[in-house]
């Protein structure tokens, strides 16, 4: 129950820690399918062949992470395939803030070895042309090096083996070096044509060089017709031209359509081409881009569209997007929208009204109350908090609905319950519960979430301190660490700070858990 790291890819048996053993309701909120996926994949990528060094860390991680987001994408689809390519990205580029480590580099750090790793092997296949010969090189690969170690040139040989070219020039700028490139794109129509001008502006040097990549360019046309043509971006500055000699009316241009590389861009674009973008590109990522750059349009020129996006796209993140950007509008259309988010099926899109919306009318509340007993326990916990802040009048009542409800990982209900029952009867028994969910007999993750809500209420006795110096000592330092910053909050407070040094002075500790103590408050 205090197995921090998820899962662990032994050979032929993977181990899981017991939160992932989830029930139907817990599925909506945290799932185990690609952890599966991923320790299943480590079967080959880490345990029939094994990276020689730390250095090479990523040729495990990396794949296991790729391989599990492909069996992601068969079961809940493109779109949540590529959102998870998004998240890689943007974290990516927040690491490369921090430093320029390449992914092969012992130190890279686990959003490089896992998230960014896993994009550089989806750019590959998109630079050697797709499944088939990626597929080829890779069946190689395992079965040259099968029960063997290797590094991060002899999967470059493999790919090279096998297509008879030099990417050398790949692994130089994905592998071995650090960063990502930031593109400056300006569009504008000329007698003929259409022109792409795009400047690399990340700051070059010894660790981030320029970028060369194949990258496509697309203008679409109000009558549906469409120009693309794909270049080989090298320099510094590099114009495109795509033709138009009919002069057909533009309606949106991309660039890198549905984001293949990885990258930052700065594209401005007329607010009329992002509103023909958001309902008519092809691909997920492009709409949500445009979604994202509506953000600074006045609602006025946007709702309409917004409003169709919401309804012509099956997945939650542009749905949410929509619903941040219309919150707080109270008309007839939006107010239909966030009534059927509410009653429609995809929970997530749900968690998104509760997440950004503050102004509920009274027909909205009531399809708010109808969601205490919805399929996810953590959207039962927000919606719980959210009404009884809306309606304090009925807070009893929504207690005693939510009354027997534990909750998913880290008894997130249980504990929200408590915190709100508190607050609104300031029976001690509530605290006393919250105290008991932070001793030993209980998983961290649950120890963890009862004693933040703890700080949060203000609240410390001498139990809750035991219980928390008892987690001080764990080697799991998901529980240690959290509750760590619980003990040293109360220690910082006067009323405390003499009782909590009087119970390190006078209990008999071993000496490994003096010098841990002496780490924190001394």
């Amino acid at each position: 129950q205090d197995y921090m790291d998820g899962a662990m890819e032994n050979t032929t048996a993977t181990v899981f820690g017991d939160f992932l053993m989830v029930d139907r309701r817990s599925f909506n909120d945290r799932y185990y399918v690609g952890v599966n996926a991923h320790e299943l994949a480590h079967q080959w990528f880490g345990d029939l062949i094994t990276a020689r060094s730390a250095a090479h860390h990523w040729l495990q991680e990396s794949f296991a992470t790729y391989y599990n987001q492909m069996f992601e994408r068969e079961v809940m689809g493109w779109d949540h395939f590529d959102m998870q390519r998004r998240n890689a990205q943007i974290n990516s580029l927040e690491e490369t803030k921090k430093n320029f480590l390449p992914v092969a580099h012992s130190d890279a750090g686990s959003t490089r070895h896992y998230p960014k790793g896993a994009f550089v092997l989806n750019m590959l296949k998109y630079v050697v042309g797709g499944k088939e010969a990626y597929n080829k090189c890779i069946k190689h690969y395992l079965n040259k090096h099968k029960y063997g170690n290797v590094d991060s040139h002899d999967l470059q040989v493999a790919f090279e083996e096998v297509l008879g070219y030099s990417l050398a020039w790949f692994w130089d700028e994905w592998v071995y070096r650090g960063g990502e490139p930031a593109y400056k794109v300006q569009f504008r129509e000329i007698p003929g044509a259409s022109e792409f001008n795009v400047t690399q502006t990340h700051t070059v040097s010894d660790a981030v060089g320029l970028f060369k990549m194949p990258i496509w360019f697309e203008v679409h046309y109000t009558d549906g017709s469409m120009e693309r043509k794909q270049e080989w971006i090298r320099e510094k500055n590099h114009v495109v031209l795509l033709p138009n000699s009919s002069g057909k009316k533009v309606a949106y241009a991309l660039f890198d359509p549905n984001n293949e590389v990885m990258k930052s861009v700065e594209f401005e674009k007329t607010a009329v081409m992002l509103l023909s973008q958001v309902t008519g590109a092809k691909y997920y990522l492009d709409r949500y881009d445009a979604a994202l750059a509506l953000r600074s349009v006045p609602v006025e020129l946007k709702k309409a569209a917004l409003l169709k996006a919401f309804y012509a796209d099956k997945f939650n993140v542009i749905k949410g997007e929509v619903i941040y950007q219309l919150s707080s509008q109270t008309d007839a259309e939006t107010l239909k929208m966030l009534k059927d988010a509410l009653v429609g099926a995809d929970v997530q899109v749900k968690k998104h009204v509760v997440a950004h919306v503050r102004a509920f009318p009274a027909e909205i509340i009531t399809d708010l109350e109808k969601c205490l007993t919805d399929s996810s326990y953590e959207f039962i916990a927000s919606t719980l908090e959210l009404l009884c802040r809306l309606k304090p009048e009925n807070i009893g009542a929504y207690l005693e609905r939510t009354a027997a409800i534990e909750g998913t990982v880290g008894r997130n209900v249980r504990i929200k319950w408590l915190e709100i029952a508190y607050g609104h009867t300031k029976n001690e028994q509530f605290l006393k519960d919250l105290v008991n969910y932070t001793s030993l007999s209980y998983e961290f993750r649950t120890r963890v979430n009862a004693a933040e809500t703890l700080k949060r209420l203000g609240h410390f006795d001498e139990q809750m301190m035991k219980n928390l110096f008892n987690a001080l000592m764990s080697s799991n330092t998901r529980l240690a660490g959290p509750c760590i910053e619980v003990l040293k909050y109360f220690y910082q407070q006067n009323k405390w700070q003499d009782i909590i040094a009087a119970y390190i002075y006078k209990g008999e500790w071993e000496k490994w858990q003096r010098e841990k103590i002496r780490v924190y408050f001394f």
